[in-house]
């Protein structure tokens, strides 16, 4: 049987002396799915992933690490944190030492519980035995980019690098959606940037090359902040390297250049991105349409999304 999780503040005295236990993992509610319907989906992806580890044990298969990196997935996937921790008591009953792609799953799955402080001690014990992955410090990064914690973010950041452990294009973009949340663009721009310069002076960022979800994280965190012109250079830079503008993107930059009554930026955005007026959807157009009647002025702009 599974055992109750132990509460968050402290451990049981009738858990594992070892360091290194599994068991030791803390263990926060399952998060609810979007859908009742998808609850019930995973649920029995769980159950029926038990189930195999337990038919491969009655026909005298051994599972191996793998094995039960695939059953953690799962829970992880269900966003099932007491499933994940059977799992991992399993694991443990059979002898295996988990190896780092069990402690970043694991991590993974306490980050999308929210579960800071499980996230924390997973990859102490972790570091106790191994040497985090790229990957792994990818995953704590986001685990404070996620809530808006990016002291404790950056903090990570520095020891990864301190620890010669190379960041790669997920750690930058990681970051730079982080700033953004927090609405601080200034900061993700300047990691835009760093990035941008070190692809050809090297550095932490030498031979990364940005990607389309780096361009649409930074024009992202631009807009939240309000800092639409930024926007329109990064998009531009996107475009000369023939990734496509989305619509929906486009009509939030316009919304912003609206917003902040700044018509010849709305002008050189729609110039630029969308020459020929046939990436907005009519639904976009009336919309921003009905943002310009309301606050009045746009009369250029108001024709070029009239035609």
């Amino acid at each position: 049987g599974m055992r109750d999780p132990p509460p968050a503040a402290n451990h049981s005295d009738a858990e594992s002396s070892d360091p290194n236990s599994p068991q030791r993992w803390a263990t926060a509610p399952s998060a609810p799915s979007s859908s009742s319907r998808r609850r019930h989906s995973r649920g029995g992806d769980v159950a029926a992933a038990f189930s195999l580890i337990n038919r491969m044990t009655d026909e005298g298969v051994r599972p191996d690490e793998a094995t039960f990196n695939s059953l953690m997935g799962v829970c992880s996937r269900a966003r099932d944190t007491r499933a994940l921790e059977r799992a991992v008591a399993l694991m443990e009953k059979s002898g295996i030492p988990p190896g780092c792609t069990t402690y970043n799953i694991a991590m993974k799955s306490y980050v999308r519980a929210r579960d800071t402080k499980s996230v924390e001690e997973i990859f102490k014990l972790m570091k106790a035995s191994m040497k985090p992955t790229t990957i792994s410090y990818n995953i704590a990064i986001d685990c404070y980019c996620q809530i808006g914690n990016m002291q404790r973010a950056a903090e990570y950041f520095s020891e990864m690098t301190e620890n010669q452990v190379e960041p790669d294009i997920v750690t930058f973009t990681t970051l730079i959606k982080g700033f953004g949340r927090i609405g601080c663009g200034s900061r993700a721009l300047e990691l835009y940037t760093a990035l941008c310069e070190g692809n050809a002076r090297g550095g932490h960022s030498g031979g990364l090359k940005v990607q389309e979800q780096t361009f649409y994280a930074t024009i992202n965190a631009c807009l939240l902040s309000h800092l639409v012109e930024d926007a329109l250079k990064v998009a531009l830079d996107m475009l000369k390297e023939g990734i496509p503008m989305r619509s929906r993107t486009l009509k939030w930059m316009l919304e912003t250049a609206i917003r902040e009554d700044d018509e010849k930026v709305a002008l050189a955005t729609l110039s630029a991105v969308d020459p020929k007026g046939r990436l907005l959807k009519a639904a976009e157009k009336r919309w921003l349409l009905e943002q310009i009647d309301e606050l009045g002025g746009f009369f250029f702009l108001k024709s070029k999304l009239r035609v």
